[in-house]
Formats: C-alpha cells, structure tokens, sequence
C-alpha cells in the first residue's frame, strides 16, 4: 500500500480489479464489494460482521474463492441487503 503526502492510503485506477475491501476510511467499518462505489455499511451486511472478520477465515475464504471460482460472498457466508 502506497501514502500520500498526509499519511492517507492513495487508491489506484478507477478500473483496478477489486474483490472485496473492508476498511475504516471516514471513521466508521464498511465494505466494498466487487467495485469501488458504493460503501456498505454493517447495517447493508447480514452473515458477517465487519469489525470482527478473523483475519485466518478471510484468508481461507479467498483461497477457496481462487480454487473455485465461488463467490466471497459465498465463501464467506453475507449477503448484502441493498443494491
């Protein structure tokens, strides 16, 4: 990961491949799902809670993912409730 001049991560092309990203950027837990835009926030997201994904199962989950070809969503066991 890359940091602009403030310490901020910098973000790639709008057109980089993008599985899944949970982060904190702006203070509060969410998600991105195959695309940049938009956020979903944990009240979006039911089968999984964002602040407490076991680092070891994400990995697992991708892995399968890879392997596959399942959807994260899937493998990791969430749906999202808006779209």
């Amino acid at each position: 990961m890359s940091l602009d001049e403030n310490g901020d991560a910098t973000q790639g092309a709008p057109d980089d491949p993008l599985d899944l990203r949970i982060d904190t950027a702006g203070g509060q837990v969410h998600m991105h799902y195959q695309k940049r835009q938009p956020h979903y926030r944990q009240a979006d997201i039911e089968g999984l809670d964002l602040a407490k994904v076991d680092g070891l199962l994400f990995v697992r989950a991708v892995l399968r993912h890879r392997q596959t070809g399942k959807p994260l969503s899937d493998t990791l066991g969430f749906k999202i409730k808006i779209v």
